[in-house]
């Protein structure tokens, strides 16, 4: 994959926030984002994926794994991951023919993620919704 927009933001630079403890804490998470930067050198052993959130304006990033952490507590399928989520939501707000042009979009509109529960069933799961800017 590509880096996205790492020539405007300096990653070392940003506060980075977790969308897991937001959703820990209030049931829910949102995150404004103006610049989405895919990762394909992640962790230690620079195999993981990850998607990286930046909101330039509030020097904040959210990043999530998509492929499995590779030091989490539970084992996730590749597809149930939180990052699998973040990039099947950029899709649905930003569909492209493929990855790059789904991120290029994003980049260009910038948006808002929330995460919600969502019933299901008996059950619930989290719901992974990405809207685009107004304009």
């Amino acid at each position: 994959m590509v880096d996205w927009n790492t020539e405007t933001t300096e990653m070392d630079s940003l506060e980075f926030v977790s969308l897991r403890e937001q959703m820990k804490d209030t049931d829910g998470a949102s995150f404004s984002f103006d610049r989405v930067r895919m990762s394909s050198d992640a962790g230690s052993s620079g195999e993981g994926e990850v998607i990286t959130l930046i909101n330039t304006a509030a020097s904040q990033a959210a990043a999530v794994w998509v492929t499995p952490y590779p030091d989490a507590k539970f084992e996730v399928a590749p597809d149930q991951t939180d990052g699998a989520r973040l990039g099947r939501a950029l899709a649905r707000c930003f569909p492209g023919e493929d990855n790059a042009e789904t991120l290029t979009k994003a980049n260009e509109a910038g948006g808002t993620l929330t995460v919600r529960k969502n019933d299901f069933g008996e059950s619930w799961a989290w719901l992974w919704e990405v809207t685009p800017t107004e304009e």
